[in-house]
């Protein structure tokens, strides 16, 4: 049976903490162009690395990543459903003017989490921009800013991805 288990797992060193520090963002199209060699559930390599990913760093203990994991008994389906949220303080009129182009994209995105590990999700069928505000806020310890949440669907988990690979796909 192709699907039987492989291993199991004792508890480990407490270690881990919450949040991430940054996102990259490119479209599909393009992270379709790099030719990701992926193997044991990571990036292994690109067949041609350029720079297309942009970063977004975020805020501390403001944004956050999760890889839903969904099955219908009765259809005999699993599938994951990974939704993130970025924030990008301060209203102004380049930011907005990019938030409407991420709105218009099926993108990829690599988070980067607060232990200096890094993902990519959306990577067959892309996330998408599901809902956002851009607010004022309203005592001065308020964010002003944008938040913008991103949905998407996909057969596989999110794949990690060294720090190396990630360097070389970034502007």
């Amino acid at each position: 049976m192709s699907c039987a288990l492989t291993q199991g797992f004792p508890l480990d060193c407490r270690d881990a903490v919450g949040g991430i520090r940054s996102v990259r963002f490119a479209t599909l199209a393009q992270w379709t162009t790099l030719g990701a060699s992926v193997a044991s559930g990571a990036v292994q390599s690109f067949s041609a690395a350029s720079a297309v990913f942009y970063t977004y760093e975020q805020l501390k203990e403001s944004s956050n990543f999760v890889d839903n994991i969904a099955g219908a008994m009765a259809a005999g389906t699993l599938f994951y459903s990974p939704a993130l949220t970025v924030v990008i303080p301060k209203l102004r009129a380049q930011v907005a003017r990019e938030v409407k182009l991420l709105g218009q994209n099926r993108l990829v995105a690599i988070v980067e989490f607060n232990t200096g590990d890094f993902v990519v999700t959306g990577q067959d069928n892309g996330i998408e921009l599901v809902t956002g505000t851009a607010a004022t806020g309203t005592a001065f310890a308020d964010l002003q800013g944008h938040t913008i949440n991103f949905e998407g669907r996909e057969r596989d988990p999110h794949l990690f991805i060294s720090s190396a690979l990630v360097a070389s796909v970034t502007v």
